[in-house]
């Protein structure tokens, strides 16, 4: 009897925010209270919306996240907490998890709520339902697909080749994966494809 499918939630495509985000917006800059909108688009149209506050000037600093699900309207609090960074330079936010309690820095919306990644059952990322010959494939045919986006990076306008005569790591990086691309012959895509 032949196995039934599954069909898995993925993470990709649940909406999502991150602290990372929040940052690159300016949320996160010194202790403030602010608030604005954030949407979520594809092919140029906007799909979602939701309003945010963020509050890093109280003792317990929070996020108020208020949209609509299914026709309901929410308003909710997510408590952030801040930890110095390991590099001695600021601090690093984390969300607190309203389902687990645990420090995340990423949030899914799952049943009308946002949550951590540890809230979910069955959920997987999109590489994790990718076939083993499509993950091969991906890793042969891809850099080459890819070396052309390495070009363009190495010859972008503020691009380090060197540093004091040396090559920047950067660079040996990028040259090493273009030649590995390059590497790849005729034979080893049609053992790819089994032709």
């Amino acid at each position: 009897m032949p196995k039934y499918s599954t069909f898995p939630t993925l993470f990709n495509q649940l909406l999502q925010f991150s602290t990372k985000d929040l940052k690159a917006l300016k949320y996160f800059n010194g202790l403030s209270y602010k608030g604005g909108v954030i949407n979520w688009e594809r092919n140029k149209q906007t799909t979602a919306s939701i309003s945010i506050k963020v509050n890093t000037i109280s003792d317990n600093p929070f996020i108020e996240l208020d949209y609509k699900a299914n026709d309901k309207p929410l308003n909710y609090k997510i408590n952030l907490v801040s930890i110095p960074s390991n590099l001695g330079k600021g601090i690093v936010w984390y969300f607190i998890c309203p389902n687990t309690g645990r420090k995340c820095r990423k949030l899914y919306l799952a049943n009308e709520y946002f949550v951590s990644r540890y809230a979910f059952i069955n959920v997987m990322y999109e590489k994790q339902t990718e076939s083993h010959k499509w993950r091969n494939w991906r890793k042969t045919i891809g850099k080459v697909c890819e070396s052309e986006k390495l070009f363009e990076q190495i010859e972008s306008k503020y691009f380090k080749r060197s540093y004091g005569g040396q090559p920047t790591k950067r660079f040996i990086k990028l040259w090493t994966q273009i030649k590995a691309a390059e590497k790849i012959s005729e034979s080893g895509m049609m053992n790819i494809f089994k032709l």
